[in-house]
């Protein structure tokens, strides 16, 4: 009787310990998985960000110079007496704001 006590106490206490540690180790290992894919999806979704945002960047700062550069070029037509509409030809603008550029 002692022997088959002891057996299955011990056979118990092994399941259960068993169980404990599985659950454990599950709980450990899940919250560790979340917070390397939490610190990885940060990651990848800051340098995402950057990358949009230099390429945004770059786009309007070109975009800028281009219709400085065009302004720049109409001022200079606009002083050797050349007409609003070749201007407008010339540079790309719209003969409004060849129009602005000449009264301002």
């Amino acid at each position: 009787g002692k022997k088959l006590g002891l057996d299955e106490g011990k056979k118990l206490g092994l399941d259960e310990g068993k169980k404990l540690g599985l659950d454990e180790g599950k709980k450990l290992g899940l919250d560790e998985g979340k917070k390397l894919g939490l610190d990885e999806g940060k990651k990848l979704g800051l340098d995402e960000g950057k990358k949009l945002g230099l390429d945004e960047g770059k786009k309007l700062g070109l975009d800028e110079g281009k219709a400085e550069m065009a302004s720049s070029i109409a001022r200079n037509l606009i002083a050797m007496s050349m007409s609003e509409s070749d201007i407008a030809k010339a540079t790309g603008l719209s003969i409004d704001e060849v129009q602005a550029l000449m009264a301002g």
